[in-house]
């Protein structure tokens, strides 16, 4: 399956890999862009894009995803899903229409079955 695996905390990488050792493609992953981090404010880079860089995985970083530039980057990939795994920003309903399939996400806690609908 062509996957686009989006995720930027640690929660993610344990599924990318699963992802990746079940044989699935995947054609990218977008994560939210690197952060100065630390006492020294050097530029630190999520654990996500750190293990897509280890699988020579091409890394998507928009700082903000519901944008045309955006759209158009991800639809070039021609997905047939995405998984969605502690990435940080709410995909608009035109990002979620891409993929061929529905996209999956899985979150880590409750909080979401808790909130409004977005349109």
């Amino acid at each position: 399956m062509n996957i686009i695996f989006f995720g930027s905390s640690d929660f993610g990488t344990l599924s990318l890999q699963a992802l990746i050792k079940a044989g699935h493609k995947i054609l990218c992953v977008v994560t939210q862009p690197d952060k100065k981090k630390g006492r020294g404010m050097s530029l630190g880079q999520t654990p996500i894009k750190e293990l897509a860089q280890t699988y020579k995985i091409p890394v998507f970083q928009p700082s903000r995803i519901n944008t045309a530039d955006a759209e158009n980057t991800l639809s070039k990939y021609k997905p047939d899903i995405f998984v969605v795994i502690a990435y940080g920003q709410i995909l608009s309903s035109r990002i979620l229409e891409i993929p061929r399939l529905m996209p999956i996400n899985a979150h880590a806690s409750l909080l979401p079955a808790y909130r409004e609908r977005l349109p």
